[in-house]
């Protein structure tokens, strides 16, 4: 079940409005596929989503950008950086694409892409930023990687491992064609970017990493603390005064959840994991701009619609969607609760009616027969199907020993569990209160013919 967002937003004017723009852009890496990701998150029905499930009036111009009228005709390397000139133009077009959505209050949503698109969505936002509120703009970087080379430190002179070190300025370039462009107001502090989910970074970067001083948890923190504790960390160094830009890379996820993704990397965030990380931005009520990216639906044909079906949740998510199933369940069982001791007390003093039991008994069903629904749709439907998951991810490959791994997959057999036993839970009271309701008006019927 899912309800538009009720967490009170302090930096967007206009919470309900939605920019969002769509890139198709993959230059930034080697891979083709990525570009094709826009198209596949928005075909599996995301804006639709978000409109008609999370209340936002949805601002998109209907078109995956792939910016072909703007790229070079030559591009050699520059600085050992692939592509240095097609990168630049399509992030500094990019840029003030968010940067027009961002300046008029509204939260910008940018569907990737390689995450090179960084340099554009993180520079459009802190310049608005800057521009509206007068105030510095925080970055939280899930990935597997740190995305934070220069040029020259680069191993493969890909783009899409550099943004973090053009958008603090810790790699700089002269040229206005290849990132030259980029300016004090595109950029953001050291001190205000965090890292979550670390597990792959090249040894340049670490040597950058500790020499910045830069905030970054690894998934060895995740595992030692718990991805709560990981949060509630990250949030407290960056502070509740302070806007915050999600650039969330789908590799972040281990590949048993993110399958059909560029660079991937085993011992990763779970999907829950993951959501959690976008709600709990969310609920800070900081949070004014997000990226999803590196989503290649060309790479996994079995797991192509897993990765889009888990970027459709962390988006939402990141937008305040929430899963209501177990406070109603909560609900639902305090009111059952209620009705019983209401009866027992009514039999003790001989006020028992069968009218009083049917009404209860018929309100208490339809709310378990609501929930019932709710969770099958979710646990057997088509759309969210997680039994189908749990076969595939979890039951039909197992994890034994100690190792990451294992934590993994026994944390989300637990996970299972707690479905299928919501459900169970759930088909027995709905035929407990029907029973009741039918028992009840047996005896009425019996009382008064």
């Amino acid at each position: 079940m899912t309800s538009p967002s009720t967490i009170e937003q302090k930096f967007v004017s206009k919470p309900n409005q939605l920019g969002v723009v769509a890139v198709g852009f993959s230059g930034g890496q080697c891979k083709p596929g990525v570009e094709a990701a826009p198209t596949a998150l928005i075909a599996s029905g995301l804006l639709d989503q978000l409109r008609d499930d999370l209340g936002y009036d949805i601002h998109h111009d209907n078109a995956v950008h792939a910016y072909e009228d703007i790229m070079p005709a030559s591009d050699p390397d520059h600085r050992g950086m692939k592509k240095p000139r097609s990168v630049s133009a399509v992030t500094q077009r990019l840029s003030q694409q968010v940067y027009e959505h961002a300046k008029d209050g509204k939260f910008v949503l940018t569907l990737g892409g390689d995450h090179s698109i960084a340099i554009g969505t993180i520079s459009g936002t802190a310049k608005a930023i800057r521009e509206r509120l007068g105030r510095e703009m925080a970055v939280i970087w899930v990935d597997a990687h740190a995305d934070i080379n220069t040029p020259e430190m680069s191993p493969s002179g890909n783009v899409h491992g550099m943004p973090m070190a053009f958008l603090t300025g810790i790699a700089k370039e002269e040229k206005k064609d290849i990132f030259g462009w980029i300016e004090k107001e595109h950029m953001v502090s050291v001190r205000k970017l965090v890292y979550i989910g670390l597990r792959d970074v090249d040894r340049g970067e670490k040597q950058i990493l500790r020499e910045n001083g830069i905030k970054a948890f690894s998934m060895h923190d995740v595992d030692k603390y718990g991805i709560g504790r990981v949060v509630e960390m990250a949030l407290a160094y960056i502070g509740n005064d302070t806007p915050i830009h999600l650039s969330f890379d789908v590799d972040a996820l281990d590949p048993q959840f993110a399958p059909s993704t560029g660079t991937p990397v085993r011992g990763g965030l779970t999907l829950r994991e993951g959501d959690f990380i976008a709600e709990c931005v969310h609920e800070t009520g900081s949070l004014v701009a997000m990226d999803l990216v590196e989503v290649n639906p060309s790479l996994e044909t079995l797991g192509a619609s897993e990765t889009i079906r888990a970027g459709c949740s962390l988006v939402r998510s990141a937008l305040g969607d929430t899963l209501l199933i177990m406070p109603f369940m909560v609900t639902s069982s305090a009111l059952g609760v209620a009705f019983i001791i209401l009866i027992l007390i009514l039999a003790a003093q001989r006020f028992l009616l069968p009218g009083i039991i049917i009404i209860g008994s018929f309100v208490l069903f339809v709310l378990w027969l609501t929930g019932l629904i709710e969770t099958a749709l979710q646990l057997y439907g088509s759309l969210a199907n997680v039994n189908a998951n749990c076969q595939n991810y979890v039951q039909h490959n197992q994890f034994k020993g100690n190792s990451i791994d294992t934590l993994s997959w026994l944390t989300q057999t637990n996970i299972c569990n707690c479905w299928k036993t919501a459900f169970a839970f759930e088909v027995v009271n709905t035929v407990f209160f029907l029973w009741m309701m039918v028992m009840s008006w047996q005896v009425n019927r019996d009382i008064y013919d």
